[in-house]
């Protein structure tokens, strides 16, 4: 994912347009962590993806990162590797009854995803990225922009803020 940015947001959302199943994210895990106790973050965590890849073939998880910031980024955090654990647990669930987790995250992959799947970024645009996305927001307008200049002078805009600029 391209922090800051909702390309990728936007890329899961279609995805799960086109598969259908459970749409999960940040939203859906604080509801499944309420009354819990605080260091049961992965239990939680696990029961809500668990119980998604029972009722559907194709589970989304949207901004990974919340979760694994908490858990794993932080020397005091007193279970740390257990997100490792659980992930674990999950995707060896997936694997044996068929089912397709795709999760976003503006992070590497943690251990468990990253040797059981195939990764993508979207990555920082080039100037023909802008040029492309242009001519889809703009249309005819855009062969009025000068794309040497527009680069040059914003080098990291993401797909959002390019959008949001055409408007």
């Amino acid at each position: 994912k391209q922090k800051g940015g909702h390309t990728l947001d936007r890329a899961l959302r279609a995805l799960h347009e086109q598969f259908k199943g459970a749409f999960l994210s940040a939203s859906q895990f604080m509801d499944a962590s309420q009354g819990r106790h605080p260091l049961a973050i992965e239990e939680a965590y696990s029961e809500m993806l668990i119980s998604a890849l029972r009722e559907n073939e194709h589970v989304f998880f949207d901004d990974l990162q919340l979760i694994e910031n908490v858990t794993s980024c932080s020397g005091f955090y007193p279970r740390r590797g257990m997100l490792d654990t659980m992930l674990t647990h999950v995707c060896e669930f997936a694997q044996h009854n068929g089912n397709k987790l795709v999760f976003t995250t503006e992070n590497q992959p943690l251990s468990p995803l990253y040797l059981r799947s195939h990764s993508g970024g979207v990555y920082h645009f080039v100037q023909d990225d802008y040029k492309f996305l242009c001519e889809q927001f703009l249309g005819e307008r855009a062969a009025d922009l000068n794309y040497d200049d527009l680069y040059r002078f914003a080098p990291r805009l993401n797909g959002h803020q390019i959008r949001s600029a055409a408007r």
